[in-house]
């Protein structure tokens, strides 16, 4: 078994991950009851500045736990420079257990207002359970749910939360231009609401 990380101070992203080709393998990471923490955040380390790529891609999460945190795990793409897209892409998530985190997985939008976001990145064998949301996709493309299970995302499960979803959902779709989103296998089991679109799909 691996090692288990604990939060220290309230406010923080426990590991930041804001380059290419890194592995994260056989670790826990425990939120220890502090407030407004990110388990694993693969962000840029600006995501303002609109002068320097700052992609993040082909990170590995394997065998790990997280819990008991605000935000489990967090993915932000950066700006468009000269033309280029700072990507968050190609990301692989295997044998995750998030448990007991307000949201889980959360794929955020380009802070710019730009229209980056992320892509091909694969989540498998994955169990995600207890909390206010599973996964929230405010802007992502091509992302793959394989053989994951959701469970127990309740009133009497997301500790008095309402945010982000007012009703405890366990997959939010919040892209309102639909590509390539898909749950293959895996289940959905003592949820208020398992699966919701903006799109309406």
């Amino acid at each position: 078994g691996g090692s288990t990380i604990k939060v220290g101070f309230n406010d923080m992203i426990l590991v930041c991950n804001s380059r290419n080709h890194t592995q994260i393998v056989d670790l826990a990471f425990d939120g220890n009851t502090k407030t407004n923490v990110i388990g694993i955040g693969h962000v840029p380390e600006s995501m303002t500045q609109t002068t320097t790529l700052v992609s993040n891609g082909y990170s590995k999460v394997q065998n790990v736990t997280i819990n008991d945190t605000a935000i489990g795990m967090a993915y932000q793409p950066g700006p468009t420079v000269t033309g280029s897209d700072s990507g968050c892409f190609y990301h692989e998530v295997d044998n995750l257990l998030s448990n007991q985190n307000n949201l889980h997985m959360w794929f955020k939008a380009d802070s710019t207002a730009g229209t980056n976001r992320t892509t091909r990145t694969t989540v498998s064998n994955s169990v995600i359970t207890r909390g206010n949301t599973g996964v929230l996709i405010d802007k992502g493309t091509e992302i793959d749910f394989v053989s994951c299970f959701f469970e127990h995302f309740a009133v009497a499960y997301a500790e008095g939360s309402v945010l982000p979803s007012a009703t405890p959902t366990c997959f939010n779709y919040a892209d309102t231009n639909p590509a390539n989103i898909r749950l293959i296998g895996g289940y959905a089991e003592n949820c208020d609401k398992n699966v919701v679109s903006a799109s309406g799909y």
